[in-house]
């Protein structure tokens, strides 16, 4: 293994160490990287495997600003007789 490595976890998109002993454990058993950090990977475990209610936040006001989701405001109705 070559030290360790830098990865961004995909929950909180904060920067972790991944160690080379971690690298050496997780070749050994086959498994891919890691995808979250130690934090996210202990709140998802504790909640059932659902994310983390920071994560849970962060979609659902992404959600909020998206297109579907804005109201058109105008300055008058369409139906009105002038």
């Amino acid at each position: 293994m070559s030290g360790y490595q830098q990865l961004i976890c995909s929950d909180c998109q904060a920067p972790f160490v991944f160690t080379e002993g971690e690298q050496e454990f997780f070749v050994d058993k086959g498994l891919k990287p890691p995808r979250r950090c130690k934090e996210c990977r202990a709140a998802k475990k504790a909640s059932g495997g659902f994310p983390s209610k920071s994560v849970q936040r962060r979609m659902e006001s992404q959600s909020a600003h998206s297109p579907e989701n804005r109201v058109n405001v105008g300055m008058g109705s369409d139906d009105s007789e002038a």
